[in-house]
């Protein structure tokens, strides 16, 4: 009976998973959740080049570190940093953006 139930809890929530991604998330967020999003694209178009590339390919992309440091040309190292400091930047103005409207 429990294993039943389980299917059941399983198929109902990948038949909900596949509504959502038909109607588009867009459906599903309210305006200040679109209003955050729309901020958060405006705020990496600002970051330099490196970081943009990077936290995309990275976060946007799935990519592993090794992969990108072979795309980018840089080192791991810089590709971690270059990586930690966008997500910060990003992070610190979202915040300012969270708390001031700003």
């Amino acid at each position: 009976m429990r294993n039943i139930c389980i299917d059941q809890l399983r198929t109902f929530e990948r038949s909900r998973s596949e509504e959502l991604e038909d109607q588009g998330v867009d459906a599903f967020c309210n305006d200040d959740v679109k209003e955050l999003a729309d901020r958060a694209k405006q705020i990496i178009a600002t970051l330099p080049l490196r970081e943009r590339e990077v936290l995309h390919l990275r976060d946007c992309e799935q990519m592993e570190f090794c992969d990108i440091v072979e795309i980018v040309g840089i080192s791991e190292a810089a590709a971690r940093m270059a990586c930690s400091r966008a997500r910060q930047k990003v992070k610190d103005e979202l915040v300012k953006f969270m708390n001031y409207g700003l």
